[in-house]
């Protein structure tokens, strides 16, 4: 059972809501205002919860056997695939002298979760642990959580996947953060893109997944999350390059799982 923890326990919030202050350190303030887009709260996944997770990314249908996915299931499966743990590591180049560049790596989990709204096929709690090192040697704590959905399919279109800013009871969604627009893409490179306006400033989000595979079954290899960020305060890139922890989910055209998580 995923619990709500009353007194999250993190040393540096990288986007610190509008009503609360940012932390009194100049530097980690500085830092802290790098990526407002970010979600912050401590991981919530009790041993029940994990085990249930474990049973899920367990589950296997029966692959595709052509690297080129049809359209129809490109959302789906490859939403059903980022199930599970995965590694990160993040680039964060600034053209501003007063926001930091550095370098960011840690784990992410797409944890299902039972969906928030009923438009909603499935939806994972995407949380996220690591350490930033700025440019300068500094080096702080980062936490970020948003909310996947995939839609649900309709008689005139497929499904889609969304991406969810989360409130502080650190399940809910709280505003949509991007759709993904899928793209032409090479038959194992799978590219998709989001926009977000945040007064003042930009958002443009570009996505690129890598399917392995060509003689057999077809997996989720590594993917990368970029965004190009700009305003009046901001002007920065941000790569992020994620790889699975243990095996590779597949890409299957099977219906999707039913994904059950508790909350309390």
């Amino acid at each position: 059972m995923i619990r709500q923890q009353t007194t999250p326990n993190f040393s540096y919030n990288p986007s610190p809501p509008r009503h609360q202050s940012a932390p009194s350190n100049p530097t980690v303030k500085r830092a802290a205002s790098f990526q407002r887009f970010g979600r912050t709260a401590s991981s919530l996944q009790s041993p029940a919860a994990l085990a249930r997770n474990d049973s899920m990314q367990s589950q296997r249908t029966q692959p595709i056997q052509s690297p080129q996915l049809p359209k129809l299931y490109r959302s789906a499966t490859l939403f059903k695939a980022l199930n599970g743990p995965w590694s990160f590591d993040r680039s964060l180049a600034s053209k501003l002298a007063h926001t930091p560049s550095g370098t960011v790596t840690g784990t992410a989990t797409f944890l299902p979760i039972v969906p928030t709204s009923e438009s909603s096929a499935a939806e994972y709690l995407y949380t996220e642990e690591g350490t930033m090192t700025t440019s300068q040697g500094l080096q702080m704590n980062t936490r970020r959580r948003y909310i996947w959905r995939l839609s649900k399919a309709t008689e005139t279109s497929s499904p889609a996947v969304s991406v969810f800013f989360v409130k502080h009871d650190n399940f809910s969604p709280h505003g949509l953060f991007h759709h993904l627009q899928f793209s032409k893409s090479p038959s194992q490179i799978i590219r998709a893109s989001g926009s977000h306006w945040c007064e003042p400033d930009q958002y443009e989000a570009e996505y690129e997944f890598s399917a392995k595979g060509r003689d057999g079954p077809i997996s989720l290899g590594d993917f990368s999350i970029t965004y190009h960020v700009k305003g009046p305060q901001k002007d920065y890139t941000s790569v992020t390059s994620f790889s699975k922890i243990g095996a590779p989910n597949p890409l299957s055209i099977s219906r999707m799982p039913s994904f059950q998580s508790e909350r309390s």
